[in-house]
């Protein structure tokens, strides 16, 4: 009975890693695209600033 316990929480345990490295990746992929999306802002700006700046 012991060892069932055991296995069951290693398998609940396993599923909120499982759970928590998804939801990381997700938080990351929409970081790197907010990420991607100010330096894109700020060179955008800088360059126009190049261009049409004194």
């Amino acid at each position: 009975m012991k060892n069932v316990l055991s296995i069951i929480s290693l398998i609940i345990i396993m599923c909120g890693l499982a759970a928590f490295v998804a939801g990381f990746f997700m938080l990351a992929k929409w970081l790197g695209f907010v990420m991607l999306g100010v330096t894109l802002y700020f060179v955008g700006s800088s360059f126009s600033n190049a261009i049409g700046g004194d």
